[in-house]
């Protein structure tokens, strides 16, 4: 009985050693694209939660900076990952300066492809309205998204004069 115990136990251990699961790297990805439908120059901040990015435009264009975000997840014994996700990336604020005639607007929302702040008053709603979030077929380990802001001559509306832009942005001014 002693003999079949530790035959039993031995085989256990092996299972358990041979069925190790390595660990994994995890990487987010959002594809963030500015589409410029104006011939006015634009640039974009974004403050993200991996740092600050600008898009820059030249009108009638799309623009693109891609925002990742990796880890890794730990493996285990037989029964697979711990985890399968990474944090993705989330947008904070974001401010769009039209330099063509010094106006900009400003959106303190918070927004990833997982989810987002629900715009408090119209002329986030009207801003918002102007995103497109797509899912891109990939992976548990990859997942990937693109988010499109379209702008548009409808959303000089809710953009205000900021004159402080001359000096900001002064190598468009000169």
């Amino acid at each position: 009985m002693k003999k079949i115990r530790e035959t039993f136990t031995l085989v256990i251990i092996g299972y358990l050693l041979a069925s190790c699961v390595p660990d994994k790297e995890v990487t987010s990805t959002m594809n963030r694209y500015l589409v410029n439908n104006t011939n006015k120059i634009l640039i974009q901040e974004l403050e993200t939660s991996i740092g600050v990015f600008e898009l820059k435009s030249n009108g009638t264009d799309t623009t693109k900076v891609i925002l990742s975000r990796t880890g890794v997840i730990e493996g285990g014994l037989a029964i697979g990952y711990s985890t399968i996700s990474v944090s993705p990336v989330y947008i904070t604020k974001e401010v769009t300066y039209c330099i063509s005639d010094t106006t900009k607007f400003e959106y303190n929302r918070t927004y990833s492809i997982d989810g987002y702040d629900i715009p408090q008053n119209k002329n986030d709603s009207i801003y918002f309205s102007c995103f497109v979030f797509k899912v891109k077929e990939n992976d548990t380990y990859h997942p990937e998204s693109d988010v499109i802001f379209q702008f548009s001559d409808t959303l000089k509306i809710i953009m205000t004069k900021d004159n402080s832009m001359t000096s900001k942005f002064k190598d468009y001014y000169k």
